[in-house]
């Protein structure tokens, strides 16, 4: 998993885009940051290298990865559930949860996203990332996941639990079309040998796939930026709210 979040064109993607969209409105140096779902502390390293000065904190419910985070962060680590931090109120300018709340139920999701709430400041600033509910084909069981989100549910969320809604787009659009168009003609799953993380391949960042997958990217972040449409099929939700 840290190979990947280091190496994977998607996941730089999505880190220099949240960082993008948190700076368009408002973060700066000084803000304090809350990780929930830290993983292995790169959102907190290359936030602090774009943020510096602030206080920040990283907490998982996988508490196993937090050794390798104390490798890349100053931040304050802690073992800890999204739907109930150790954290006192009004303590953070920003919250940042990527790929958290859809293994949670739907009620435990709510609850967390009240959690956020609560640990930021007035007009403190949300950066959410979740599983998107595909639109060609149904999403495939996975035990990993309770639910997937659209639009439409996590603006309801959002917006009941006390949250503006700033940023709401469906993310990594062509490459999921093609994901769910290759899956409607070959339904058997791809076996993938370098393969580390449920399935996504790990390449080097030479190889061309990566590449021009990167390249796709870099033009898809200006093109969402800009507010222009896309096809709504991304496997991705990307989120900014302001606490009310």
């Amino acid at each position: 998993m840290a190979a990947l979040e280091d190496r994977h064109p998607w996941t730089r993607s999505m880190r220099l885009f949240t960082f993008q969209l948190l700076a368009r409105y408002g973060a700066r140096p000084g803000f304090s940051l809350l990780d929930a779902g830290c993983g292995t502390g790169l959102f907190l390293r290359d936030w602090r290298e774009r943020f510096p000065g602030g206080r920040d904190v990283g907490i998982d419910y996988a508490w196993p990865a937090l050794p390798l985070a104390l490798r890349r962060t100053q931040a304050c680590l802690a073992g800890a559930s999204a739907s109930d931090l150790p954290l006192a109120n009004a303590t953070f300018n920003a919250v940042h949860s990527a790929d958290v709340l859809q293994h949670m139920t739907l009620v435990g999701a709510r609850q967390a996203l009240s959690e956020f709430h609560r640990v930021l400041r007035p007009a403190g600033l949300l950066a959410l990332r979740l599983r998107a509910r595909r639109r060609l084909i149904p999403n495939a069981p996975d035990v990993d996941f309770d639910h997937a989100y659209t639009p439409a549910l996590l603006r309801d969320n959002l917006t009941a639990g006390g949250f503006d809604v700033l940023f709401l787009r469906r993310v990594n659009v062509l490459p999921s079309l093609a994901a769910e168009l290759a899956q409607r003609l070959a339904p058997a799953p791809a076996h993938h040998d370098d393969a580390p993380v449920k399935g996504i391949a790990l390449r080097d960042s030479d190889d061309w796939r990566s590449s021009a997958l990167a390249a796709y990217l870099s033009i898809e972040r200006k093109w969402l930026a800009a507010g222009l449409p896309l096809p709504p099929v991304g496997h991705t939700l990307l989120a900014i709210g302001r606490k009310r």
